[in-house]
């Protein structure tokens, strides 16, 4: 599942993502062009968490995490919450 991405070209990086997304049948959770962030969950699931609840959610025995960059350079992070 992906957790969090960071973007340099927001609208471009959105309209991509958006669809991606769709595909995968995540259902999108937020849209903030004006802070540049968007976020997406799983049917299953209710993460990405926003703002301040997500600082302070803590790590757990069964997250896994990665990040990769994709060929436009946007940091992208997929995570797993269960054993």
């Amino acid at each position: 599942m992906f957790s969090h991405m960071f973007v340099g070209d927001f609208d471009r990086a959105y309209a991509f993502y958006a669809a991606v997304m769709e595909s995968l049948g995540s259902a999108q959770r937020f849209c903030e062009p004006g802070n540049a962030w968007a976020g997406w969950h799983s049917a299953d699931g209710t993460r990405p968490l926003r703002g301040a609840a997500w600082r302070q959610t803590p790590y757990h025995d069964h997250y896994y995490g990665a990040y990769f960059r994709d060929p436009d350079g946007n940091k992208l992070c997929v995570a797993c919450h269960v054993p």
